[in-house]
């Protein structure tokens, strides 16, 4: 198990009572599915002329598996923090996606997209546009950067990114 399935494990026994969890429900945790309205926001972004990439924690194979049966709609690269060393939301790599996509750190060239305020806020910190998803209505902390665009569903963030 690479590193973000031993965290995800280690949080999984951490919020249920010893005992109760076993091998086997972990795996089922960590075989995660792409949201339903997934493909929806690909595709409106691969029809506004941009592109997707996806940026992890994890390791990029397991998001290449996850995006297998999503359509055909695809993403341009599967990136994974294991190339640098680094974990979001620290700001390089944000710079490494940057630099992999050959897109320059200017506001409003790059977004992120995350369901999480710390990695919206990581990337504003460096330079890029972020959007959060946010399903279940989570009250952020106060001293992290709010997003660029917030919704409760994906394509919404990305309307909102493509309008501004």
């Amino acid at each position: 198990m690479g590193q973000f399935a031993d965290v995800a494990t280690e949080q999984v026994y951490a919020v249920m009572a010893p005992g109760l969890v076993d091998d086997a429900a972990t795996t089922k945790v960590l075989r995660v599915r792409p949201q339903p309205d997934a493909v929806e926001a690909l595709t409106m972004i691969r029809e506004a002329g941009s592109w997707a990439v996806t940026l992890t924690n994890g390791a990029a194979e397991r998001i290449r598996r996850l995006l297998e049966g999503s359509d055909g709609v695809l993403c341009g690269a599967e990136l994974s923090i294991d190339a640098i060393g680094e974990w979001k939301p620290a700001p390089e790599v944000y710079r490494y996606a940057a630099q992999v996509t050959g897109t320059p750190l200017t506001r409003g060239r790059l977004a992120l997209i995350s369901a999480h305020a710390h990695d919206c806020d990581g990337a504003r910190r460096a330079c890029l546009r972020a959007g959060q998803v946010n399903r279940v209505a989570i009250r952020e902390l106060s001293f992290l950067q709010p997003a660029d665009a917030e919704a409760t569903d994906l394509p919404g963030v990305v309307w909102q990114l493509l309008a501004q």
